[in-house]
Order: structure tokens, then C-alpha cells, then sequence
């Protein structure tokens, strides 16, 4: 019920803009807004979360790998076969720690990501060398200490779950994956749409353009004022393509980006409600969640960047991809317990073999 009052939420907000988006816009704009430039600049955080904690829930299911084999045996009669010859076992062995070795290297990457989106410059290795006095050793070790710690403390506390728990955590840390891999969808609809952005009328109108004669805001400032005498003529409501006409630099108006990044917060809906101990915490997790993707929204609207249904259409699409995935994801581990419950198979060691 939670998901479909929230899908529910935000296509009211794309009627609602449908028929007011500029209205709206010209009520809320304000460019120099700070609090606005502040989301601007950091609001798309929960991004930068998605990959190293499922990276890092996924790391948490780390066992033996022969243990490991066994299991998938019962799970898929292929794997069995395989393992059945040592050979072709002891490749699947090295395959299994290749792959936990490749999600290890994407939890850490995604550290490394987020602590270059938070702090820019802060702890790169050149400003290490210069704080330890050019010892490459010291520099190299503190700056790989600050990204693997986070790491690997995300791991610990993610064993310590309860089994059940972390099995929903772990099918959520997979439909996370996948969702961010479905992310580009929201870059190929800016560029298929044209939307050409409120800002930037205001921008052209005022003579603020590039080399080019395209639209150019720089470090400029866009005075409310500016609006009563701006051209609107190139606005497009969201259903029709837009055009550029060879004026306006950032036609990518919808879906809006940063609120499409915000709204991976809406993961923990998931989260709370697919588990039956988590479930009572569900309304926060709902209230937390729209509640930050609403408030990024509305700062798009406020810097003049987006309109109304850029910002509920962003967080549309990535709410339905996240309920689609979470959905595949669910089937196939039910399914795949049927079948182990069902066709219960005999452990294959590898000690059988020799």
C-alpha cells in the first residue's frame, strides 16, 4: 500500500504541473536561493550510497567457497554437474573468488566516488604526499586506509543480521545494482525530449549567452524581476519534444537528474515494507523518503533549473524501476527456494573428487 500511495503522490503532482508548470516556476524562482544551491550541489548524495553499501551487503554472504559451491548446487543442477568433475570445480572456485574480489573493488570505488562527491580534493594523494612529506609508502597507505575502513565496517555490522534480515537485505542490494545500471534511461529521455530549461529563457532573454549565441549563465546572477519582460516562448509541457532553436545550452529539462539521483532514497520503502520485523517502520521510511526527494525537487524549481513534472516524472521513473527490479528480484529468489525445497539435492565436496 505504501508504494502505490507514493506512485500515487507523485503522478498528482504531474497533473498538477501539466496544466501549471510555468506558473509555478515563476512563483518559486529564485536563483541565488541558498539553501537551494546547497541541494544543488550535494543533493544527489543517496546516489553515492546505492553501490558501495549493495556492493557491500553482497560481500557480507562471503563463505567458503567450496561451502559455497555446495549450495549453489542445490540451488541449480548445473552448478552441480560442473562441480562433479575437480577440474572444472576448482575453476568455479577461482570464478567465485574473482567475483567477490570484483564486488569488493566496486564497494571500494563507490567510497572512493563518494568521498570525492563530498569533499572535492580532500584526502587525493597529492595533498597526502604533501601532508607526510613526500613518503609515497605513508601516502599510498592513508589513502586506501580512508576508503577500505568504511568498507569493510559496512560488512561487519551487515553480519551481524539477522539471517532473515540480511536475505532481504541482500535481494534489495541486488535490485539496487540493477537499478543503478538502469539509470542512463533517465539521461537518453533529456536528450530525447529537448526540454529546454526556465533558467535559461531568463538567461537569453537578458543577453547572458556563449560564444556560440547560446544561452550562457556562468557565475551570473538571475534577478526575480527578470522574469516580467523574459521570452517563453520555447517552454514545452512535458509531453511534447522541445526545441532549442539554436538559442538554449542546457535543453534537458525532463526528467530532472538530481531528482531522479535523490530519489534512490526511496529504496528504504522497500526495505521497511518487504520485511515482516522491519515493517512497523514503514510510514518513516516513507515520510524520510519523499519527504527528501520532494524537498530536492522543490530546490530544482527554486534555481529555476526544472519544472513540476521534470521532478515528479524523474522520481516516477526511478520509483517504478525500483519497484520493477525489487519485483524480478523477489520472483527469482522465491523461486529458486521452491525449487530447493521441492528437489532437495545430495552436498557435493570436493573431497569426493580425489
Amino acid at each position: 500500500m505504501a508504494g502505490v500511495a507514493v506512485f500515487l503522490l507523485f503522478c498528482g503532482g504531474m497533473l498538477v504541473g501539466t496544466w501549471f508548470d510555468l506558473e509555478i516556476d515563476k512563483a518559486l524562482f529564485s536563483y541565488s536561493c541558498g539553501w537551494a544551491q546547497f541541494l544543488e550541489r550535494f543533493g544527489s548524495f543517496p546516489a553515492q550510497f546505492v553501490r558501495p553499501l549493495a556492493c557491500s551487503a553482497l560481500l557480507s554472504t562471503f563463505r567458503d567457497p567450496s561451502r559455497a559451491l555446495d549450495a549453489l548446487g542445490r540451488e541449480l543442477p548445473v552448478i552441480r554437474r560442473i562441480c562433479s568433475a575437480e577440474t572444472l570445480r576448482r575453476c568455479c572456485v577461482i570464478l567465485y573468488c574473482f567475483l567477490y574480489g570484483a564486488l569488493f573493488f566496486a564497494a571500494f570505488y563507490g567510497v572512493h566516488q563518494g568521498i570525492v562527491f563530498f569533499f572535492p580534493g580532500a584526502m587525493a594523494f597529492r595533498d597526502l604526499l604533501t601532508l607526510t612529506g613526500r613518503d609515497f609508502l605513508l601516502s599510498g597507505a592513508l589513502w586506501g586506509l580512508v576508503r577500505l575502513v568504511p568498507v569493510l565496517l559496512a560488512v561487519l555490522l551487515l553480519r551481524r543480521l539477522p539471517r532473515e534480515i540480511l536475505s532481504h537485505v541482500v535481494k534489495l542490494a541486488v535490485a539496487g545494482l540493477l537499478v543503478e545500471f538502469s539509470y542512463p534511461v533517465i539521461e537518453l529521455l533529456k536528450h530525447l525530449f529537448h526540454r529546454v530549461r526556465f533558467r535559461e529563457m531568463i538567461a537569453y532573454s537578458h543577453g547572458l549567452v556563449n560564444g556560440k549565441g547560446w544561452s550562457s549563465i556562468g557565475g551570473a546572477d538571475l534577478p526575480r524581476a527578470w522574469i516580467a519582460d523574459a521570452d517563453f516562448s520555447a517552454f514545452t509541457p512535458w509531453y511534447r519534444f522541445g526545441n532549442p532553436m539554436g538559442r538554449y545550452s542546457a535543453a534537458t529539462s525532463f526528467p530532472s537528474g538530481h531528482t531522479a539521483a535523490a530519489a534512490y532514497s526511496l529504496l528504504l520503502i522497500p526495505l521497511f515494507a518487504g520485511e515482516q520485523t522491519l515493517r512497523s517502520h514503514t510510514v518513516f521510511a516513507v515520510a524520510v523518503s519523499v519527504g527528501y526527494t520532494a524537498l530536492v525537487g522543490v530546490s530544482r524549481l527554486v534555481r529555476g533549473a526544472h519544472y513540476l513534472t521534470d521532478v515528479c516524472g524523474a522520481a516516477l521513473i526511478l520509483f517504478s524501476i525500483i519497484l520493477l527490479w525489487y519485483w524480478i528480484v523477489c520472483r527469482i529468489f522465491s523461486a529458486l527456494k521452491n525449487r530447493r525445497e521441492r528437489c532437495p539435492a545430495p552436498m557435493i565436496s570436493g573431497a569426493e573428487h580425489r
